[in-house]
Order: C-alpha cells, then structure tokens, then sequence
C-alpha cells in the first residue's frame, strides 16, 4: 500500500496465471516430478524434463514455469 501498487480488491486477483499451452520444466524427473508432469500434461502444458547430467540454462530459457 506505501508504494501505491495496491489499489482495491478485485475478484480476478487471485485466480492465478493460466497455464493452458505454458512450458514447464521440471527439473529432477523423479517419482514427484512424473507425477507433476502427468498434471501438468493435464492442462495442456508443454513438459520439459532436466535430470543430472542434462544441461539447465537452455531449458530454463524455455520455460514459463519451474518445479
């Protein structure tokens, strides 16, 4: 509120980001990661996977989310 940023309480604040067609990339594709990537595939999310030995930064300048 001291920054002037907040205006007034709107019901759409909190609905989130819409993550139909998004990219995700998870990194660890573990039991917990396939599992998030079966959900996400769910809601029509692009799923990228970074394990041990693959390279990160290419993949996270792919991404709109990280897990």
């Amino acid at each position: 509120m001291r920054t002037g940023e907040w205006r007034t309480w709107e019901p759409g604040g909190w609905l989130g980001a819409d993550v139909g067609g998004a990219t995700l990339l998870i990194v660890g594709p573990g039991a917990i990661g396939s599992a998030v990537a079966r959900r996400a595939e769910g809601f029509g999310m692009r799923v990228l996977t970074a394990g041990r030995d693959d390279e990160l930064l290419p993949l996270l300048g792919e991404a709109d989310f990280v897990s």
